[in-house]
């Protein structure tokens, strides 16, 4: 039930909300406080997009298409870890897993954190969609809040575009585009 609640808010525009810092979060929070009273599980999946959607805004990105429901998985563990790669100029792969990622089997997109290496992480964005990114079975229980599908993702040589500042890999600068 979550997913399709949360696809029908996204059809229906009730996930387009202003800005963080445009002078209307009392707006924004009242927003998702009517989406919770609905339903709280998939006001969860809810508040993780227009985040997504404001990171991204934020950090000079692309604006997410209409049809797209994104996710935003920065939780960390010390048992489960998130590796990215420079393949390329603006090209990076993901190798790993990544922990308590909430609409793991419905979300199209995702902004995820990993290692770039050094102690350093990057944000990138995931096409969630991809053969390469692969929800697990779940381990975790919440009653409250099995809706919202929270488990971890493997990622294997997953494409992915990192998004805001450049990102030093070891030797190599990769030039990001967040576009």
């Amino acid at each position: 039930m979550t997913a399709g609640l949360v696809q029908h808010w996204l059809e229906s525009g009730r996930l387009e909300m202003p800005l963080p810092a445009s002078g209307s979060t009392a707006d924004r929070w009242q927003s998702l406080a009517r989406l919770a009273e609905d339903d709280i599980a998939a006001a969860r999946i809810a508040e993780a997009h227009v985040d997504a959607v404001a990171i991204l805004n934020e950090l000079g990105g692309k604006p997410p298409r209409a049809d797209q429901l994104w996710g935003v998985w920065a939780a960390e563990s010390p048992d489960a870890v998130l590796d990215a790669s420079c393949v390329g100029e603006d090209e990076f792969t993901l190798n790993g897993t990544k922990v308590w990622c909430s609409g793991a089997g419905f979300c199209s997109h995702a902004l995820v954190t990993a290692n770039v290496g050094d102690g350093q992480r990057g944000l990138f964005a995931v096409t969630v969609t991809d053969p390469a990114v692969k929800p697990l079975p779940s381990t975790w229980w919440n009653p409250g809040m099995a809706g919202s599908d929270t488990r971890s993702v493997q990622f294997t040589n997953a494409r992915a575009v990192a998004v805001g500042e450049p990102v030093t890999n070891g030797q190599v600068v990769c030039v990001i585009d967040p576009a």
